[in-house]
């Protein structure tokens, strides 16, 4: 759930961020808000790493119902 969570956030205000000052602030707020309400100890290198998160539901797009899942490259 917290990788999702992470990946709409992204997408919705990082991706508008047009300063590098701003993105690195919006990256430490986002990890910093992960730990603290998701109890997450996701690393800083995986998910704003090389490899970025990718959630979707195009793994299985026969499904029933759409199945979000993380996306491993």
């Amino acid at each position: 759930m917290c990788k999702l969570w992470m990946n709409e956030v992204t997408r919705v205000f990082h991706d508008r961020l047009v300063d590098e000052t701003d993105r690195e602030w919006f990256i430490d707020l986002i990890m910093d808000l992960s730990s603290r309400e998701f109890r997450s100890s996701i690393e800083r290198e995986e998910c704003f790493g090389e490899s970025k998160i990718m959630v979707g539901d195009l793994l299985k797009l026969d499904a029933p119902k759409k199945l979000y899942e993380v996306i491993n490259e």
